[in-house]
């Protein structure tokens, strides 16, 4: 009984002590958060490659593409075909 009460107790401090370095580590920020505001990662977000992709422009086959970049970070996105700029879409997403 003694015997089994001392590795549960190492067990649960190994646990911990992973958790803990898992936590502060980069490598699980990475996954839980992409974007950095004043040095701190904001939760839940990630930057996608691509944020015209989820514009359609009057059918499912035809995706806007990227015309630049605002002053604000914003991707500027524009129908094929058509000269006016329809949409300033945030490259960063919350899931």
């Amino acid at each position: 009984m003694k015997t089994e009460n001392i590795i549960i107790g190492i067990l649960v401090i190994v646990a911990i002590i992973a958790v803990v370095l898992l936590y502060n580590s980069t490598i699980t920020g990475g996954v839980a958060s992409t974007q950095l505001a004043y040095g701190k990662a904001l939760p839940h977000t990630v930057r996608t490659n691509n944020p015209c992709k989820i514009v359609e422009c009057g059918s499912p086959t035809r995706i806007a593409y990227e015309a630049g970049v605002d002053e604000w970070g914003n991707v500027l996105c524009k129908c094929p075909g058509h000269a006016e700029i329809f949409y300033a879409i945030n490259p960063v997403r919350k899931y």
